[in-house]
């Protein structure tokens, strides 16, 4: 792959998800439901009168399920499919789906420890904190693609930053501000519905929403930079 800026990234994304947009979604909208309907449930917002702003514990939980469980296993599945069909091969959904599950535990660790040590680094030093949140950023590919285990996919993902942490950075800034724009757009809009029906669960349409738009396109979109990262780097490949 050639090396590319953020711009030609985002139009392979796009391309990529307009033309596949079927199996994409296929893969992803139920792990979205699934994940954003029981964390309402259990939070029991679902029930719960329209009000502004969750209390900042359910806030709390809500970012760390999403964090923690529906995009890194969004990532998983969307990286294996991306892998397998680079590869030329020729696997079902049902493939991919379970492939993707297989690989969520370990994913799960590394993803965990990533958000650690950069919430860490933001409480007490605040560059550390960015650094980290950047370099590991790419655990979830390091498990899939490159099968590694254990605290190696954190490894993996810093060696393939180095030296391009700024461009990385760069290129992430660019995918979480399209994610920021699209809550920004849907939450104005269902909001005053959750007024009007005074049901704070509406929201959760907003949530569903957001989430099946944004999510595959971060999780593509920091694959195919993860593939463009192991193209240019001298290292080793399975």
């Amino acid at each position: 792959m050639r090396r590319s800026d953020a711009g030609q990234l985002l139009a392979r994304t796009l391309d990529l998800l307009r033309r596949d947009w079927r199996t994409v979604f296929a893969l992803t909208l139920p792990i979205v439901v699934i994940v954003d309907v029981v964390t309402w449930l259990g939070l029991g917002e679902l029930t719960h009168h329209y009000r502004p702003l969750p209390p900042s514990r359910d806030a709390l939980i809500d970012f760390a399920t999403g964090v923690l469980v529906t995009l890194p296993l969004v990532t998983a599945i969307l990286a294996r499919w991306i892998d397998e069909r680079g590869r030329g091969h020729s696997v079902s959904a049902v493939e991919v789906l379970a492939a993707g599950l297989e690989a969520f535990p370990v994913v799960l660790i590394g993803v965990a420890i990533w958000l650690i040590v950069s919430l860490g680094g933001f409480v007490f030093l605040i560059f550390p904190g960015i650094y980290t949140a950047v370099s590991w950023y790419f655990v979830a590919q390091a498990v899939v693609i490159d099968e590694q285990r254990g605290i190696a996919p954190i490894y993996r993902s810093a060696a393939l930053v180095r030296g391009r942490w700024w461009r990385s950075a760069g290129v992430g800034l660019v995918f979480w501000a399209v994610r920021v724009a699209v809550l920004t757009v849907t939450g104005a809009v269902f909001a005053p519905l959750a007024s009007s029906s005074n049901a704070f669960g509406v929201l959760l349409i907003s949530e569903i929403l957001a989430d099946a738009l944004t999510l595959p396109f971060i999780a593509i979109g920091a694959t195919l930079y993860y593939l463009q990262l192991r193209e240019t780097a001298a290292l080793p490949v399975r």
